[in-house]
């Protein structure tokens, strides 16, 4: 069957590689199968990615993650102070008061009938 000049990144780009450019950075998980033989497994994610506490195993089991990595629905730690660090970048203390001072206005009149 002929494909009329359709390339694809596999028929351009040499095995590893990405033809757009340098592949993206990655994390490796690894989980532990509950099933009876209790093996581990390990899946690859973006490195910017938060991955689940749980994953499919290939034997039919659910793996749950080891300890140390940072699961979905756990607060990493540290990112409360940095988004805190980037905003006092943008504004002055003085300026965050106000925003608060107006919000709590905001709210209170919205609860007065």
């Amino acid at each position: 069957m002929r494909t009329h000049g359709i390339r694809t990144a596999a028929s351009v780009a040499p095995a590893g590689s990405f033809a757009w450019g340098a592949p993206c950075a990655r994390q490796h998980v690894v989980y532990q199968c509950d099933r009876d033989r209790g093996h581990d497994f390990t899946v690859t994610y973006d490195a910017a990615a938060i991955p689940p506490a749980e994953a499919s195993c290939r034997c039919g089991g659910t793996g749950h993650a080891a300890a140390g990595h940072a699961l979905a629905g756990q607060a990493v730690a540290g990112e409360h102070d940095r988004r805190m660090s980037q905003v006092r970048q943008r504004r002055t203390e003085a300026d965050l008061e106000q925003i608060l001072a107006d919000r709590l206005a905001e709210l209170a009149a919205r609860r007065t009938p």
